[in-house]
C-alpha cells in the first residue's frame, strides 16, 4: 500500500475527489501551515512547531498510482512537491506522502497564509 495525505480539493465531496474516489479514507491531520495557492487551492508547507491541519488518509494500492497524481499536481512543472509527512489519525504517526510547498517557494511567490486548520472552511460554494 501506498499511503497518501489530502487537504484540499482531492478530499471526499471536493471538487476533484473523483480521482481518489475509489479508495476508502480516514480523517487525519499533519502538522502545518495552509496557504492561498494563485488558483485558489491550497498548499501545505509541513511544520513540526505549527499546528494540525485536516485532512484525509488514503491508501492507494500501488506507489505507480502517484505518477498520475504527480502530473495532477504538476510537480514536474514546479507547482508543488511530493514529500513525505507523518500523518496522524487518532493521534498515531503514519508515514504518508503529500503534495506540498517549502517555506522557500511560499516567500518567492508571496502567497498568503491561511488562518485556518481546515480548507473547507474556506469555501463559499
Amino acid at each position: 500500500m501506498t499511503p497518501i495525505f489530502v487537504y484540499g480539493s482531492l478530499m471526499a465531496g471536493e471538487q476533484n475527489d473523483g480521482l481518489l474516489a475509489a479508495f476508502p479514507r480516514k480523517p487525519a491531520q499533519v502538522l502545518g501551515n495552509l496557504f492561498m495557492m494563485p488558483a485558489g487551492y491550497p498548499a501545505l508547507v509541513p511544520s513540526k512547531e505549527a499546528s494540525p491541519i485536516h485532512g484525509e488518509y488514503i491508501e492507494l494500492p500501488d506507489f505507480s498510482m502517484l505518477t498520475v497524481l504527480d502530473h495532477f499536481e504538476r510537480v514536474h512543472d514546479g507547482l508543488y512537491l511530493r514529500q513525505e509527512v507523518e500523518a496522524l489519525i487518532r493521534g498515531n504517526p503514519h508515514p504518508a506522502w503529500a503534495y506540498v510547498l517549502d517555506a522557500k517557494t511560499v516567500r518567492k511567490r508571496q502567497l498568503r497564509r491561511l488562518d485556518v486548520d481546515d480548507w473547507r472552511k474556506l469555501r463559499s460554494y
